[in-house]
């Protein structure tokens, strides 16, 4: 369920056409039939103790039954398990990547390779094998998302470039090396820019800025020009996202979606406000506009040239990205026209590794081998969201970390007697797949495994997804062909 606070001055089109809106978006979204708007099941009560403080807990003892184990090609593998409990069961979904296979890699896509949108899975994979001339195998949604500004929470990394730079509490990231080979840790990520023997500045953040101070990168994934949002577009943007809240707020209670976030119209007022406030400003700041001279990388320097020098709407360039200088920084500090500069973005560990791509998520479900959730230790207190029997998304990866799990949980279904997962099962689960670290992602609604472009999920209605930030996918390496 979700609430909904509307004052009459929070709107500048006429509130009557904007309550009959309302009701024509919950009977076009009430009216359609969808597969996972089932009452949960009831817990049984055989299956639960009581420790001493008194919090249930649930047995992760299961029987396994694989009803599906196939190669979807060498080094793919797809495998549909049942974790049984009595007389009820875990749908588990499983697509295990060997990496050792030359042609087997993972990539992070990101819904229309902008920082600030949704899209449906299939729809991210799609792109991305018209784009890349690729084949994906399969795929699972990745981070949770920020509502109103749709961008992704946590740090995420595309391709070697930074979409979302902060971590947020204390939650986990997955870090993908050159070679796919994931890492699981308590990230954190800090970026410098530099003229070697002149000046340094540190980024304060990416594609986005939150006041007029400080350095912010903006890359391909913060929009076609700089600033992206213009004042003219305020109202047209609020009444779009009002929609798009209220019929995604409709769709969470048929997905049995994993959060209950009010839907709260003065905040989306403010959030809007404020990002046309900061368009305002990042129009009169001094940008400098960027050629990549080298690959970017995680935990490596590479070489940019300043191609331009401006201030207002400035066009983001092919191969390169936009400086934007606060108001804090001196005129005579900022870069040169044909300089020379190094950037680079640090992880606060591991950095002997260089990555190319990352995810976020919460909690930590597998550490070295322990299948135990670290939800309080990482900031989450909800209890919802740590025991309620819910779809999960999870990743992970073995001992060696030469092979990728992404695994996903169906929602409860009465008739089949099917279950959703709490996070102490879901760890039990991602360890006996043979997850030795691992992670939650996001979950509820937004659960989806996609193999073959469809969602297995719903075998009647294979095209339904929610629209998502982040995608993670099991993919065909590229292959670079040249003449000689």
């Amino acid at each position: 369920m979700f609430s909904l606070f509307v004052s009459s001055d929070i709107f500048s089109f006429n509130q009557s056409e904007l309550f009959a809106k309302i009701t024509s978006l919950k009977k076009k979204v009430l009216s359609k039939k969808n597969p996972s708007a089932k009452k949960p099941i009831k817990k049984s009560t055989k299956s639960k103790s009581k420790s001493k403080k008194g919090r249930t807990r649930y047995s992760t003892k299961f029987s396994i039954n694989v009803a599906t184990d196939s190669i979807l090609s060498e080094g793919v593998k797809y495998k549909h398990i049942y974790f049984n409990k009595g007389k009820l069961k875990h749908s588990v979904h499983v697509l295990e990547a060997d990496l050792s296979n030359p042609n087997v890699d993972v990539a992070v896509l990101k819904a229309k390779n902008l920082a600030f949108e949704l899209e449906k899975l299939q729809d991210m994979i799609r792109k991305y094998d018209s784009t890349n001339q690729s084949t994906t195998f399969g795929g699972v949604n990745g981070n949770f998302w920020r509502a109103y500004s749709n961008t992704p929470i946590g740090p995420t990394v595309v391709d070697g470039e930074v979409v979302e730079l902060k971590t947020h509490k204390k939650w986990s990231s997955g870090f993908f090396d050159e070679y796919s080979r994931l890492t699981i840790d308590n990230f954190l990520m800090d970026g410098i820019i530099y003229k070697k023997g002149v000046s340094k500045f540190s980024i304060s953040n990416v594609n986005r800025r939150l006041d007029s101070l400080g350095v912010v990168m903006y890359n391909r994934f913060g929009g076609d020009t700089i600033p992206y949002i213009t004042k003219s577009e305020l109202d047209r943007a609020l009444m779009a996202a009002f929609e798009t809240t209220i019929e995604t707020a409709l769709q969470d209670t048929l997905f049995n979606d994993t959060t209950e976030i009010p839907f709260d119209t003065v905040s989306l007022r403010y959030d809007l406000t404020i990002a046309n406030r900061l368009s305002k400003i990042e129009h009169t700041l001094k940008k400098i506009t960027l050629k990549y001279l080298d690959k970017p990388l995680i935990n490596k320097e590479w070489r940019c040239v300043v191609t331009s020098i401006d201030t207002g709407i400035v066009p983001m360039p092919d191969n390169g990205c936009i400086i934007s200088f606060g108001m804090d920084v001196p005129l005579n500090k900022i870069p040169k026209l044909k300089d020379t500069l190094f950037v680079k973005f640090s992880t606060n560990v591991r950095q002997d590794i260089k990555f190319i791509n990352s995810v976020s998520g919460t909690p930590r479900l597998v550490r070295n081998g322990l299948a135990r959730h670290e939800a309080y230790e990482e900031g989450s207190r909800g209890r919802r969201f740590i025991g309620k029997q819910l779809s999960r998304t999870a990743i992970g990866t073995d001992k060696s970390r030469s092979k990728v799990y992404l695994v996903a949980v169906e929602t409860s279904s009465k008739g089949d007697g099917k279950i959703g997962a709490n996070l102490r099962e879901l760890a039990s689960i991602l360890r006996q797949i043979g997850a030795y670290n691992a992670m939650n992602l996001d979950g509820g609604g937004s659960s989806i495994m996609v193999i073959g472009n469809k969602n297995i999920f719903y075998k009647s209605r294979p095209d339904i997804s929610r629209r998502l930030s982040v995608g993670v996918s099991i993919v065909k390496k590229r292959e670079i062909t040249g003449s000689n």
